[in-house]
């Protein structure tokens, strides 16, 4: 017994992973510790510092994967354990979590199951030994403060950030740019060996402009970016420890014994498709979207009142509602086929069929949207099946790739096609659509489960992974034209029928 208890204690002082391992009861007694590799790819990485491999740190983690706890709180206990004589300075945009954050450490020392490994290794002094300020017999210190104050003349052999910005104040250009001019001016100056000290931020992504952005744009940073699900197209390499993400599959979780599909589903909800994209992917949008604004969203539900045709109730920005006969709309279809070039390594590539109607003053209101990976013929027999189900005048599709084959295929199966052709790039596609989205002149059904995906596709373009709905758009607003000028096609009023409302 005595035997296998010195092996734990020389393994713990070598494995900061092994040490947060077995040092997880102390800091979590209610809480069954979860293993998982991207803890295991953190602590390599904060050993490399302490190795001094790396100078430079940012670690991008979505929030309830342990990165506070990992960081701020089992790293430099364990790095005590070795070097007692470190000395840290720590920030956090509260200095209420980054004291929080200290009194952990502080508890974990005072331990009985520390002590009774490394009582030996040093002491925590009686004349300095507060809340948000602790030393060691062996000269090093952890100290800790908010963003923008408090530690004005003190130093550290490690400066760490732990989320330098509060989520209420994302969107606040004045509040973010003092950030960046405390970290540079302030914090990371804070150094007491710049050759040989180190910077480390771990945060969630805000915004394009926050603290991850502007060292990344300034650049000398390790870059350590987990996403809560995976991106085959942003796989994350660290060169200098020769490691990358090791998952395969596309949308695999990071932490899925502890945070799987239904919880990442919750969190979805809540945050919405901006929120979620920044804090979970580490993919923020500019600003509540680039191309595309959040609040420029507009949406609608289906009526059926009594002795009445059906009705669609359009929601205006200011809280008012107007009321549109569904038969006075004219209706359309557009169709993005899945693109031949788009259909190689892991990424998957997608169909997408959209059902548009057209008010008398045309507003736009999609009224059904099929996306799906689906192989050329099945992607022609789900666009007649949706022309015919919704009674739709003709259906516009894009011709380069596969997109001819797949307007042939329609055409001979009776539905009347017209062929796009896409001129210009993406960008120059999407200005009509942006103009219209701009006016509250598109509307999507409300509570629909197509708005999540539609909705980030929109935030993110042109910056975002995939852009088929986006395309799709942009087609359709294209058909309905530029408002305030004639529509490019003659109008086809088609008779609609529906099974209910909203």
């Amino acid at each position: 017994m005595k035997q296998s208890k010195i092996h734990q204690v020389r393994e713990a002082d070598t494995s900061l992973s092994q040490f947060i391992r077995e040092a997880w009861h102390v800091l979590e007694p209610a809480t069954p510790f979860v293993p998982g590799w991207h803890l295991d790819a953190i602590a390599e990485h904060l050993q490399a510092v302490t190795k001094g491999q790396i100078s430079n740190l940012l670690i991008n983690l979505p929030p309830r994967h342990c990165k506070s706890l990992s960081v701020c709180v089992f790293w430099p206990v364990w790095e005590w354990i070795r070097f007692p004589h470190t000395r840290w300075l720590f920030s956090a945009y509260a200095s209420a979590l980054a004291v929080r954050n200290s009194l952990r450490c502080r508890r974990l020392i005072r331990s009985q199951w520390f002590q009774e490994r490394w009582e030996d290794r040093f002491m925590l002094t009686k004349d300095q030994n507060a809340k948000a300020r602790f030393d060691n017999d062996r000269g090093g210190h952890r100290i800790a403060t908010g963003v923008g104050g408090g530690a004005t003349g003190e130093g550290g052999d490690r400066v760490i950030v732990d989320d330098p910005h509060r989520i209420s104040q994302r969107e606040s250009e004045t509040v973010r740019e003092s950030t960046l001019i405390w970290w540079d001016q302030t914090m990371s100056t804070r150094l007491n060996d710049p050759r040989n000290g180190a910077r480390v931020i771990i945060m969630q992504r805000l915004h394009e402009a926050d603290l991850s952005g502007h060292v990344l744009e300034q650049g000398g940073y390790v870059h350590l970016l987990l996403p809560a699900e995976f991106e085959s197209d942003r796989r994350c390499t660290t060169e200098k420890l020769n490691w990358t993400d090791p998952r395969e599959k596309e949308g695999e979780l990071l932490w899925p014994e502890r945070i799987g599909p239904k919880e990442i589903a919750q969190f979805k909800l809540r945050l919405g498709p901006d929120g979620y994209s920044g804090q979970f992917q580490q993919r923020p949008a500019p600003g509540g979207g680039g191309r595309f604004l959040a609040a420029t969203f507009r949406y609608y539900r289906t009526l059926r009142l009594a002795g009445n045709p059906f009705k669609y109730e359009l929601f205006k920005r200011n809280g008012e509602s107007s009321l549109v006969d569904v038969e006075s709309c004219w209706r359309f279809a557009v169709m993005d086929p899945a693109a031949a070039e788009k259909e190689s390594g892991n990424k998957p590539c997608y169909t997408v069929i959209q059902i548009w109607d057209v008010t008398p003053d045309r507003n736009m209101i999609l009224v059904h949207q099929f996306r799906e990976q689906v192989s050329s013929p099945r992607a022609a027999d789900v666009a007649v099946e949706l022309v015919r189900e919704f009674r739709v005048g003709y259906i516009a599709v894009e011709k380069n790739g596969l997109g001819l084959g797949v307007a042939q295929h329609i055409k001979r199966s009776g539905p009347t096609v017209k062929r796009l052709t896409a001129r210009g790039d993406k960008l120059s596609r999407t200005q009509i659509a942006q103009i219209r989205m701009a006016a509250g002149q598109i509307y999507f059904p409300r509570e629909s489960p197509i708005l999540f995906e539609l909705e980030k596709e929109l935030l993110l373009f042109p910056r975002g992974q995939y852009s088929d709905q986006v395309d799709a758009l942009a087609y359709a607003a294209i058909e309905v034209g530029i408002p305030g000028e004639e529509p490019p096609a003659e109008p086809v009023n088609v008779v609609v029928a529906y099974d209910g409302g909203d």
